[in-house]
């Protein structure tokens, strides 16, 4: 039985890997719902995840802050701005998938420790059927510090511009390794083409 909640968006061109020419799983936290501290669990699996990437690429969506995280990451992607039409381009190009498989009120809400394991296999399981080529993962505090130990190789210390890039390497059931990036989450100090070097160098 599967244990993913929230199913990831799939770029129509990711099999490929489409503009960028590699299969990259961008791997945020969470949805949040709004509330106070509340935690929401579900219990069917849902395609909100892809619902909020086609708000996103909808030129008739109202604009919403959180859309400029989106943006900025997708630039570091490609390494220059984009317009909405690139936007759609490098979006069918990723698989986009949230680590916790139930969503919170805030970013800055306290995430109770076991709703980070209840959310491995969910991961696990992604894993082995998108198969990416590198998993790049937003934030290098919280998240970097609650992914899974399991089938996990630290990676040696890589220097960028004089910054200290945090990377591993994941390991599939039969042997094949994925190779990790965390970046700065994009919602916050966010130089798209620092991190497009960062990304592209794994």
């Amino acid at each position: 039985m599967s244990n993913i909640i929230f199913k990831p968006w799939v770029g129509s061109q990711y099999q490929s890997g489409g503009i960028l020419h590699k299969r990259i799983l961008a791997l945020g936290e969470s949805h949040y719902f709004g509330g106070e501290n509340e935690v929401f669990e579900m219990t069917e699996p849902t395609d909100f995840t892809s619902q909020v990437v086609r708000s996103y690429l909808d030129e008739n969506s109202p604009y919403e802050r959180w859309k400029n995280t989106f943006k900025k990451f997708e630039r570091s992607l490609v390494n220059r701005e984009t317009t909405s039409s690139e936007s759609k381009i490098v979006w069918n190009s990723i698989v986009f998938y949230n680590y916790l498989q139930a969503a919170l009120s805030s970013p800055r809400q306290n995430v109770p420790p076991e709703l980070y394991k209840k959310s491995e296999d969910a991961f696990f399981e992604v894993l082995e059927e998108f198969r990416p080529e590198e998993i790049v993962c937003w934030g290098t505090s919280r998240l970097y510090n609650n992914m899974p130990n399991r089938n996990w190789i630290a990676g040696s210390t890589k220097i960028i511009d004089g910054r200290s890039i945090y990377n591993g390497l994941y390991t599939l059931d039969e042997g094949t390794k994925i190779p990790v990036v965390w970046v700065n989450h994009p919602s916050s100090a966010y130089d798209w083409s620092f991190w497009h070097k960062v990304i592209f160098s794994f």
